[in-house]
């Protein structure tokens, strides 16, 4: 459809538009992330227990595996959009932190004997035999989820799911054989009783470790909450191991469970059949923008657009029944209009002389057509009364294919003297039909349509909003 008009005023805007990148939104992910981590694995009563500091170097390992994911995208002659970028960088440090808190909890669950007594590289290596095949079959499943996504015939979703998975491939890496090697460092920390080097904590461990020093209370060396008298984390895993095992495997409740879970099933087809598939351009757009209810009113109020029916190297003197055929059906769907003018194809065997005249029998609409349009001419377009016709495109049928290049070039050819034109009424018709604006090839010596349209108008009528505020799409 024609939408030049309205690019030509909204093109730029809706550039800079989407080319705003939300750095609000972007920065303020990671510092959320970062301040997340940062409390969640600090311990200021418990130094053998905090890891603070190889957490967020962890964090700065998860940055190194998504710039190696877009090293990766990148070299394979793709590009990204503002929202993946934006989409991409999060859901990396999400599944980055998720490995990176297995790993570090399971390293933490092997107690402060084992990493005392043991050498590093057994820690490593019981640590990664213990989260290992987790974390290797979360990050499987993420890549193969979307790989196959990957294949969606949508080009910018299809783009944003290779990402994806290089980033979920490039992560699991990373944190094997990036992150693993730094628990080396928490390891020998533990071993010679060293307080988390983080700014965070340091201070705090230093006096408690000074005091663990003199009173000698293993509690002081617990790397888990397994091994504290008290916590919150170890209240929490109590209730669960207590009262939400033993809750959960009743029969009553495993009932109550199913049928929410079906009622849940149930209710989401109702409300997915209550929706209709697709979009309104209007928003693409914030709506704190002010160009949301500027397009909003263009595609609910004003929707009547022009649009062209093209067709590009085929052979019309051949097709020109089958292209008919198509036009009939767009301009009779609920969308569709027809043109003003008839389109080339119909003007053709009405009006498709210079003089104005129809090159086509009437045959039996001989005494209707003739007090409109002229007298009949010779050609025979409707085969005898065995051709196509169409009470509105071809009432005489269409142009023997043999003749349809002539009888064209004979009505769209200007004279040799401008004031013949006068007396040439057939060139108004011409060029009302857009002949003169296609596209002609010479390979024959004579010239042949290579690139015709049709056009026509489309009208994108809004829905009503019904009781439940649902809305069909425009498209």
């Amino acid at each position: 459809s024609n939408f030049e008009d309205l690019q030509f005023y909204l093109n730029d805007r809706i550039e800079r538009e989407e080319g705003k990148v939300r750095w609000g939104y972007l920065f303020g992910g990671g510092a959320c992330m970062l301040v997340f981590c940062t409390f969640v694995l600090a311990s200021f009563k418990y130094p053998m227990a905090s890891r603070v500091n190889v957490g967020l170097t962890g964090l700065l390992i998860v940055q190194i595996a998504l710039l190696t994911a877009l090293g990766i995208f990148f070299s394979c002659g793709m590009y990204l959009n503002l929202p993946m970028v934006a989409g991409l960088s999060l859901m990396a440090m999400g599944l980055g932190v998720d490995d990176m808190f297995v790993l570090l909890r399971y390293f933490s669950n092997l107690g402060v004997e084992f990493i005392t007594a043991r050498d590093t590289s057994e820690v490593l290596g019981e640590t990664l035999a213990q989260a290992g095949p987790g974390t290797t079959l979360s990050s499987l499943c993420n890549i193969l989820t979307f790989t196959c996504a990957a294949f969606l015939p949508l080009r910018a979703l299809s783009d944003f799911c290779v990402g994806a998975a290089l980033i979920a491939l490039c992560n699991y890496l990373v944190m094997v054989n990036v992150f693993v090697p730094t628990l080396a460092f928490e390891a020998n920390r533990i071993k010679a009783r060293a307080p988390d080097p983080h700014p965070l904590v340091c201070f705090c461990h230093q006096r408690v470790l000074q005091a663990a020093a003199e009173e000698a209370p293993m509690e002081m060396y617990a790397t888990s909450s397994e091994g504290f008298s008290q916590s919150v984390e170890k209240r929490f895993i109590g209730a669960l191991r207590r009262k939400c095992a033993p809750l959960v495997t009743r029969r009553s409740v495993g009932l109550l469970s199913l049928l929410a879970a079906g009622g849940a099933v149930v209710g989401s087809i109702f409300a997915i059949q209550g929706k209709t598939l697709g979009y309104a351009p209007y928003e693409i757009f914030l709506k704190t923008s002010g160009y949301y209810r500027g397009m909003e009113l263009i595609f609910t109020k004003f929707s009547f657009f022009p649009a062209w029916l093209q067709f590009d190297e085929v052979d019309v003197a051949s097709n020109q029944v089958s292209m008919l055929q198509v036009f009939k059906e767009l301009t009779e769907h609920e969308f569709g209009n027809p043109a003003m003018f008839p389109n080339y194809l119909t003007a053709a065997t009405l009006t498709g002389t210079p003089a104005g005249t129809s090159p086509c029998d009437f045959g039996d609409l001989k005494d209707t057509l003739e007090p409109i349009l002229g007298p009949s001419g010779p050609m025979q377009c409707n085969a005898g009364g065995e051709g196509w016709t169409d009470p509105v495109l071809a009432p005489v049928g269409t142009l023997p294919e043999e003749n349809f290049t002539a009888v064209i070039n004979a009505w769209r050819a200007q004279p040799p003297n401008p004031l013949m034109a006068w007396g040439m009424p057939g060139l108004i018709t011409c060029d009302l039909a857009n002949v003169n604006a296609f596209g002609y090839e010479n390979s024959t010596g004579v010239e042949r349509i290579s690139f015709s349209f049709f056009e026509f108008f489309m009208n994108f009528q809004a829905r009503d909003v019904g009781p439940s505020g649902n809305r069909e799409a425009l498209f």
